[in-house]
C-alpha cells in the first residue's frame, strides 16, 4: 500500500457522487442500446446465425 495509512485510503475510496440528470439519461441510453444488442444476437443465435447475421456453414 505504499506509504499511506489505513485512514487516507478508507476516505479516499468514500461514497461517490450522485448522476447528474444528465449522466443518467446517458446511462439508461447505454442500457436500452446494450439490450437491443443482445436480442439481435440471441435471435440470430436460435435462427443458427452468427452475431453478425451470416449464416453459420458446417
Amino acid at each position: 500500500m505504499h506509504a499511506e495509512s489505513f485512514e487516507q485510503i478508507f476516505t479516499y475510496v468514500g461514497q461517490s457522487p450522485k448522476p447528474t440528470p444528465e449522466e443518467e439519461k446517458r446511462r439508461q441510453k447505454y442500457i436500452e442500446e446494450a439490450e437491443q444488442a443482445l436480442k439481435i444476437q440471441l435471435d440470430n443465435m436460435s435462427k443458427g446465425l452468427r452475431y453478425d447475421g451470416t449464416k453459420i456453414e458446417d
